[in-house]
């Protein structure tokens, strides 16, 4: 609270926000095969990770 001349009474107050960071995008990782054998089964499986504990699923 502030008195200001002419007897003009001024409130004001301080604040702080504490914000959250933004919701962090999900990481894939993985190094594929790049040279199968005709007739030969192929398989890649890469890892999926959420800084923020965020389920993930996806499919390749």
């Amino acid at each position: 609270m502030k008195y200001l001349p002419y007897g003009i009474l001024l409130f004001y107050s301080a604040f702080a926000a504490n914000t959250a960071l933004a919701n962090t995008k999900p990481t894939i990782e993985g190094t594929p095969t790049t040279k199968i054998l005709p007739n030969e089964s192929y398989h890649f499986q890469p890892t999926a990770n959420d800084a923020d504990g965020d389920a993930l699923t996806f499919t390749i």
